[in-house]
């Protein structure tokens, strides 16, 4: 282990605990979360499947995948995370994406998330997978090649080694 860090080190990347940034995340789901997709976002039912898959790999249940039509879908239910369109306010700076989460003031679970994106960021590999982690409550993990790094060009998809970490950390 010890060499490991060294090379860490040496090559000047962040060696992450991964222990730590589980026993830190503040907020989690204590059900299992419906998604909703709304048609306008432009999201391709393929990538949803494909983002839904990856956190089911992890040992992540969802209640539910729907997609709707309707011209006011955009406001998340209780226990759902909907992606949609930003609004007209909504800066994204140097983000691809961004997602906001709801937190019960007595339980301080989340009970329904939000996921902003245009369908060009959608469409990219990891983005919609890496908002869907934000949505499960998961902060960002600046390491190399990990799905939730902030940086999407240093990121990456790959959960070997992750699997058991992820599987040990979910309530």
């Amino acid at each position: 282990m010890m060499f490991i860090n060294l090379i860490y080190i040496i090559m000047g990347l962040q060696f992450v605990n991964f222990a730590e940034v589980a026993k830190s995340r503040t907020h989690e789901w204590r059900m299992s979360p419906g998604i909703t997709v709304c048609n306008h976002s432009g999201v391709h039912s393929h990538r949803v499947s494909q983002s839904i898959k990856y956190w089911e790999r992890l040992g992540y249940k969802f209640d539910y995948i729907r997609y709707d039509d309707s011209i006011n879908c955009g406001e998340p239910r209780y226990g759902e995370i909907i992606i949609t369109l930003p609004n007209q306010d909504f800066n994204f700076g140097d983000h691809l994406a961004s997602t906001r989460i709801t937190i019960s003031n007595k339980t301080k679970e989340i009970v329904k998330a939000k996921i902003f994106m245009f369908p060009k960021s959608a469409n990219k590999e990891r983005v919609l997978e890496h908002e869907l982690g934000h949505a499960l409550g998961w902060p960002h993990i600046n390491q190399p090649f990990h799905i939730m790094n902030s940086n999407w060009h240093t990121g990456g998809h790959n959960s070997r080694g992750l699997k058991v970490y992820y599987k040990n950390y979910i309530d």
